[in-house]
């Protein structure tokens, strides 16, 4: 990875371009509006981005996808919904078309390598940022809280797949402590350039653990 001001140039294949493109804006519409988001002042720039989202998922499901009934539920912050879903799509959408735009446009370009560098940046933080957040929820034990009396007199075989994690995740504080540290400190790994490779790593090895939970125990994220 060169670093920002690097003079040193080389020859993209028209692939690598063709794969940055269409990962540049995908990533970039699916982050956006991190990290203006937390800021205040941006909040009616923010509320034009939700409406149109608001807008723009049911006409899509309803229009497009031809979906069987309307898409009403928005994403509420515990679990993927269609909206999510219909969302990825548009965002999908709009990339593989921008790419097609941008490589009309820009074909003559050698390379990204400065662009690519600040993309890489704002991947980095916006990942980093999310797993100091998850971490912490472990740490001070939000996520996964201690298993309730209801949960505690229900009969195991009517826990759901989701419920008998959360059981085993919530039981032990230790555990909790393994898991939230490990994210933290994956993403803190992340923010600095000299340890970004080692903390990719790490990160991977995370979070395959937190998508093979959410497959295998059935978590709607």
């Amino acid at each position: 990875m060169l670093t920002a001001g690097s003079s040193t140039e080389t020859d993209w294949s028209f692939l690598q371009k063709l794969i940055f493109r269409l990962s540049f804006i995908f990533f970039g519409l699916y982050i956006i509006p991190f990290p203006v988001n937390y800021i205040p002042i941006f909040n009616s720039w923010l509320d034009w981005i939700h409406g149109s989202w608001t807008w723009l998922v049911p006409q899509t499901g309803k229009y497009i996808l031809r979906l069987p009934y309307e898409v009403t539920v928005t994403p509420n912050g515990s679990g993927d919904s269609t909206w999510n879903y219909v969302q990825v799509f548009l965002i999908l959408s709009s990339a593989i078309l921008g790419t097609l735009i941008w490589t009309l446009l820009d074909r003559r370009r050698n390379n990204y390598q400065r662009l690519l560098y600040w993309f890489t940046v704002a991947v980095r933080y916006y990942l980093a940022f999310n797993l100091i957040a998850y971490g912490s929820y472990k740490v001070f034990k939000s996520q996964f809280p201690a298993p309730n009396i209801y949960r505690l007199t229900e009969t195991y075989g009517q826990s759901s797949p989701m419920g008998l994690a959360w059981t085993f995740l919530g039981y032990s504080k230790g555990f909790n402590y393994f898991m939230g540290f490990a994210e933290i400190i994956g993403g803190l790994l992340l923010l600095f350039r000299k340890t970004k490779t080692l903390g990719a790593l790490f990160c991977m090895t995370v979070t395959a653990n937190i998508v093979a939970i959410n497959f295998c125990f059935d978590v709607p994220v």
